[in-house]
């Protein structure tokens, strides 16, 4: 163990992590449908292999799991349908929905069997599949596609359809609930209006079928790439988090995360982060065991977690068995969870402690038993020189940090080193940082 003395007080934070797999896939063509946790124990995941579906629970706060269910769905009308995602709204009331038809899959038993609620009528739309459903309680939900919304107040049994005002309104896979008549839909219909990109959250009243616009979560400059929503969690009455992604110059994209601390009116971008992925990138799943604490990912390996409501961020170093579609990530009491297409279910458990070492204006350092973690306040994105020297000047260690919006942390690894005393510089153009650390085993 290295204990690490600074020029200034070194106070404790969040521990080292890592991404363990706690249950393997179950076939290398296991398709994720959704992982929700009830309690700090109690979880369920659910997975599909072809005309399989299993349900997959845990009650030690997803240690380890067990299958719970298979069901066997190769007799029925909706096998090879291309399953959406099973929305999990308690331990018995499961929802599945699917990408080439318009009906749900119902499950009232927690997923030991499921049946089908039709809506016959709406099969021959031009839009043949659902996007996301949500429920406000076990009666009343809305579940919806890109044109179309359908509305229950009795679990499903019946149901009502909005109308859309035409070509107006292009509805994207997020939406909540303001409280039981009032919903609030993401319109990926790009506003346009005196040369300005206006991203909407438009609202509709169950009781009025009235149309209004809630909120614009931002307006951006057309040549900047507009930004686009694709997931959110609501944590509390007041405070949600959406996450999307935004295209910039050279094909890169813009990992983003918003924040609202009033129930989606105003909203402020806490992450923004160059991935150098190419488009359709982005945050794709994101979740908060409380309004400090959350984590976020995208399909390509980049995992984000916040400890301060989104002031600072720590970038988990990507790992390739990470990199998987159909994302999706919970809390199992402070244990973060995921589950992707053919990738089985991870576990953030903890390696080893860490203490902060610098906290200075636009720069944070933290060091951890094998690594500096480094985030630099800079919205240029430039690449940082990072050297790292021993007491007699030798350089032992050089890398590379890019700077973001915000803080969000970046690993660089440390070598073997033995007792002593060693400094750090990271400098860009005409802007140079340096720290000393006092290295004791």
């Amino acid at each position: 163990m290295i204990t690490i003395l600074a020029a200034i007080s070194s106070i404790s934070l969040f521990a080292e992590k890592e991404w363990v797999n706690v249950f393997p896939p179950l076939d290398q063509y296991e398709d994720n449908m959704g992982l929700y946790c009830f309690d700090d124990l109690n979880c369920i995941s659910l997975g599909e292999v072809f005309d399989v579906r299993y349900t997959k629970k845990t009650n030690d706060g997803g240690k380890s799991w067990y299958i719970f269910s298979e069901v066997d769905l190769s007799d029925r009308e909706s096998r090879n349908l291309n399953p959406t995602r099973t929305y999990i709204s308690d331990s018995n009331n499961l929802y599945t929905i699917y990408y080439s038809r318009v009906f749900i899959d119902q499950s009232s038993d927690g997923g030991k069997s499921f049946f089908e609620t039709t809506f016959d009528e709406l099969s021959d739309e031009k839009d043949t599949g659902l996007d996301e459903l949500r429920m406000f309680n076990n009666n009343i939900g809305a579940v919806h596609s890109m044109s179309r919304i359908l509305i229950t107040k009795d679990n499903w049994k019946t149901y009502e359809k909005a109308k859309l005002p035409q070509n107006q309104y292009y509805l994207a896979r997020s939406f909540y609930f303001l409280d039981s008549t009032n919903i609030v839909f993401y319109n990926q219909n790009i506003y346009f209006k005196d040369d300005v990109y206006n991203v909407q959250f438009v609202k509709y009243d169950v009781l009025t079928e009235e149309w209004s616009l809630y909120s614009s979560i931002e307006k951006r400059e057309p040549n900047t790439g507009y930004p686009r929503l694709f997931c959110l969690d609501v944590v509390n009455d007041s405070v949600i988090y959406a996450g999307g992604h935004q295209g910039i110059e050279k094909s890169q994209v813009l990992d983003i995360v918003w924040k609202s601390t009033d129930k989606g009116i105003t909203w402020k971008r806490v992450l923004s982060s160059i991935n150098g992925l190419p488009p359709y990138g982005g945050i794709e799943s994101i979740s908060f065991r409380n309004e400090n604490h959350g984590i976020a990912c995208n399909k390509y390996g980049d995992f984000y977690e916040t400890t301060d409501g989104g002031e600072s961020w720590y970038h988990y170093p990507i790992r390739e068995e990470l990199r998987a579609s159909n994302t999706s990530l919970a809390w199992a009491g402070d244990t973060p969870l995921f589950a992707a297409n053919r990738k089985g279910i991870f576990r953030l458990e903890t390696k080893s402690s860490v203490t902060e070492v610098s906290n200075a204006e636009n720069i944070k350092v933290r060091k951890s038993d094998n690594s500096l973690d480094i985030a630099i306040n800079d919205e240029s994105f430039t690449d940082y020189n990072f050297h790292f020297y021993n007491s007699s000047g030798q350089v032992v260690n050089t890398s590379s940090v890019k700077s973001s919006m915000g803080y969000i942390f970046q690993t660089v690894p440390l070598p073997d080193m033995i007792n002593g005393v060693y400094y750090y510089v990271i400098s860009s153009n005409n802007t140079v940082y340096n720290g000393k650390l006092i290295l004791i085993k």
